[in-house]
């Protein structure tokens, strides 16, 4: 167990005080009562987009729903699991550690908090660099594949699944979406439809040591005790993701065809030896390394764009603005009668009554009209609230005008009130999901370390279930990173990879979900 002085948690934002301090088992009915619904609401969506919902087998799903449960329960309360967790967890950061050595020798003293403040080029993209040298290292070596191979063995033996697909599934706890199809990279090519689906949701679902690494830096703050914390949490998360994968994609495309259930890992290796391994690796990192940079540049660029004309439609008053949409439409409408009048159905037209096209006039005149009146009120209207104040009165001044964040809180807010977060953090949280999936899970965690850093959370429980929520590479881009990578290994597969990208985007998205449920049932 972690062993917090009481000194050293009153030195801590009190959000990072809570999460340090000890938790026991919550029976509160309200609260499980609640998360069951959830869960059972996410598997009826899963179910709703089934390819073969009267192939589905239930007791696979049952059994991966269990597994999940158990290894939840098993890591929060038990503590000789917790001391497993924490010990992996504490050789994470102290991986970090190394890593600070090699960026001091880079950046000198620009890597000092103290001095410069949290700069993320300087604390963070050095981790993911290493680390992937490090994962390719002990892939060279075999370590990774002997792990991957006992809990891959475990896995097809508890729930039949094949052989290939639970070394893929577990592999992605591990490694990322396009380095773990390489350990099955013989199997891939003749893998069936419903192996496929599972290959890819657990890509969507798990994440790799790299951006683990570097989300328990984001999230630590640089504080060690919570970084371990914050380790064991996302460890779970990444672990409980593998059964999770199973129970979602077993839903989505249920498997119809015997498979084989032996597990056998391709022999391929990373280079010929050591020092070309770590080279790989370095290489490697390097790219994703770089590739997050750019990526977080233009999307937070892109929020600030969006924001910023979102914000300027936001003073509007709210009358002004549905009047302006009003007046649109009516236009839009007067057009479309005019087009289909013109050019598409004059014959019809011409063989209907003169009252039909009558009607037609006076629909036109009708929009038209309606059109020009809003855009009237559009500009002359002097009354009414703007639509950001009405925003900051609403959110209690969380939000203090109309801006993306705002939107996609609320959109995402009534699935996330399904897991369980308390009401007044689901627009919070479902913001954060709502980032994961449009923009990045990079985005979503350092989003999530900002507002644990002002303690925005209502409740310190929402904040632990939105490590959960984030877990893995559920959004836009990784569809076609997932369909490139894993086309490239079997080629003959791309047209299915394709048919299941968004069904795999959707997995990883619920998957996340009631591993969050799970979770915070507990709690």
């Amino acid at each position: 167990m972690i062993t917090i002085n009481q000194r050293t948690l009153e030195s801590f934002p009190s959000q990072y005080g809570d999460i340090l301090a000890e938790r026991s088992f919550n029976f509160d009915m309200l609260s499980i009562t609640r998360a069951m619904f959830g869960i059972a609401a996410l598997i009826f969506i899963a179910w709703l987009f089934s390819t073969n919902r009267k192939a589905i087998s239930w007791n696979t799903v049952i059994k991966s729903l269990i597994i999940q449960v158990v290894i939840a329960f098993l890591v929060m309360f038990v503590a000789p699991v917790q001391d497993f967790f924490n010990f992996f967890g504490s050789c994470f950061v102290a991986v970090l550690g190394w890593t600070k050595a090699g960026s001091e020798f880079l950046f000198g003293d620009f890597i000092d908090t103290g001095k410069f403040g949290y700069i993320f080029a300087f604390q963070i993209l050095p981790t993911i660099i290493f680390f992937s040298a490090l994962t390719s290292l002990l892939f060279y070596l075999g370590i990774l594949q002997k792990i991957v191979w006992l809990f891959a063995w475990l896995m097809s033996r508890l729930i039949k699944l094949s052989g290939a697909e639970s070394l893929s599934t577990v592999a992605n706890i591990f490694v990322g979406m396009n380095e773990a199809p390489l350990v099955v990279k013989p199997y891939i090519s003749t893998m069936t439809r419903s192996e496929l689906m599972l290959v890819m949701t657990a890509g969507m679902s798990t994440m790799a040591g790299g951006v683990l690494a570097a989300y328990i830096g984001m999230l630590g703050n640089g504080i060690p005790e919570l970084e371990i914390q914050f380790a064991r949490h996302l460890l779970t998360a990444s672990v409980m993701a593998a059964p999770g994968a199973i129970v979602i994609s077993k839903i989505l495309v249920p498997q119809t065809m015997k498979v084989e259930q032996n597990v056998e890992i391709s022999k391929d290796k990373l280079g010929t030896n050591v020092l070309e391994a770590i080279s790989i690796g370095t290489l490697d990192g390097f790219k994703l390394a770089g590739n997050v940079a750019a990526m977080l540049l233009v999307f937070y660029a892109l929020i600030a764009g969006g924001n910023s004309i979102i914000s300027w439609l936001g003073s509007f008053r709210l009358i002004s603005a549905l009047s302006f949409c009003l007046a649109i439409t009516g236009g839009c409408l007067a057009y479309w009668l005019i087009f289909l009048r013109k050019n598409r159905f004059p014959k019809i037209l011409a063989r209907s009554s003169s009252l039909t096209a009558r009607r037609i006039k006076y629909y036109i005149a009708g929009f038209g009209a309606a059109s020009l009146l809003f855009a009237v009120m559009t500009l002359f209207y002097p009354f009414g609230d703007s639509i950001n104040s009405i925003v900051a009165n609403f959110t209690d001044g969380r939000h203090t005008e109309l801006s993306m964040q705002f939107i996609l809180g609320y959109v995402f807010a009534p699935v996330i009130w399904l897991t369980g977060v308390a009401m007044q953090d689901v627009p919070l949280v479902g913001q954060l999901l709502g980032q994961k999936i449009i923009l990045t899970e990079f985005v979503g965690y350092s989003e999530l370390s900002n507002m644990l850093s002002s303690n925005l959370f209502t409740e310190t429980k929402s904040a632990i279930m939105a490590t959960y929520v984030l877990c893995g590479f559920a959004n836009f881009a990784s569809v076609g990173i997932e369909i490139g990578g894993i086309g490239s290994i079997a080629p003959n597969q791309r047209a299915t990879l394709s048919i299941f990208g968004m069904r795999a985007l959707l997995g990883g998205t619920l998957s996340a979900l009631i591993s969050a449920a799970i979770v915070g049932m507990m709690m």
